[in-house]
């Protein structure tokens, strides 16, 4: 055992590649979790709409949608974007409302959306707050990802230069869409 900590301690592309590995492996297991709360959600929300509401069904709701707001701020400080999750949460939210609002009535469903929406966003912004933090000092935005670079290059080799550049996304979006017709695109 000894040897073998030895070699992967000085495997210098074992130690580059290997926190990737393990945070696409953290973020996926992560993603099941939100996927099954939401899952609990839905099946809460229809538990509430086949019987009369209780503060118990609706206390069961919050805690769901806590520990959903939970699971996504720790996606997205697993890899940044663990933050797609938290729209495609939001659009499910969304959703139920809409399936409430069919069975019951309109007020019921968009109190249901705003208070499992609001707390899973403030969950999120809790255990997201340290990143967001650093992200801010560091690069000046709070969500800032490498990879929305990406979606501004031809090619992945050109990918290094448009992050060393440092430039704001907004300016590489800019520049990238000034060089580039609808037909390129």
């Amino acid at each position: 055992a000894g040897i073998v900590a030895w070699l992967l301690a000085v495997n210098a592309a074992w130690g580059y590649f290997g926190g990737m590995v393990v945070c696409e492996s953290l973020l996926l297991a992560l993603s099941v979790f939100v996927w099954w709360q939401c899952l609990r959600l839905c099946d809460a929300s229809i538990r509430t709409n086949e019987v009369e509401s209780t503060s118990d069904s609706s206390a069961s709701s919050l805690a769901i949608a806590l520990l959903n707001g939970i699971g996504l701020g720790l996606c997205f400080l697993t890899k940044g974007t663990g933050l797609v999750l938290l729209a495609c949460v939001i659009v499910w939210l969304a959703v139920e409302a809409c399936v409430k609002w069919r069975s019951a009535n309109l007020a019921a469903g968009l109190t249901y959306l705003a208070r499992n929406s609001v707390l899973a966003i403030a969950a999120f912004l809790v255990i997201a707050s340290p990143l967001s933090a650093r992200n801010i000092i560091r690069f000046g935005q709070p969500f800032y990802n490498d990879n929305t670079y990406l979606l501004f290059a031809d090619q992945y080799e050109g990918f290094e230069e448009l992050v060393a550049r440092r430039a704001p996304v907004r300016h590489v979006a800019r520049e990238y869409l000034a060089s580039h017709s609808i037909g390129d695109l």
